[in-house]
């Protein structure tokens, strides 16, 4: 069993935090984070849907980059000038 404190983050960390929700009972997230911790959970294979927005909003010059996504395409819907799309991890 792996407690809080426990967690080595100079091994994958992604696999640990599941392992440890999963202990707990926890059977579903919402990963809602920053580039990083996102690509984290993409990189590792851990993620099931992704649902991806975007908006038409053009003065943005700079940034971070969105995580590098490769999932398969479900679907694409346009809400008012936005467009989002679901992706699967099968």
């Amino acid at each position: 069993m792996i407690s809080e404190n426990e967690i080595d983050f100079n091994l994958p960390i992604a696999a640990q935090i599941c392992t440890f929700l999963h202990q707990k009972e926890i059977q579903s997230i919402t990963i809602e984070g920053g580039t990083q911790t996102l690509q984290t959970f993409i990189d590792e294979g851990l993620w099931n849907e992704a649902r991806v927005f975007i908006g038409t909003t053009v003065f943005f010059n700079d940034g971070v980059k969105a995580p590098r996504l490769n999932g398969n395409l479900v679907s694409e819907h346009t809400i008012l000038n936005d467009k989002l799309t679901i992706y699967k991890n099968d």
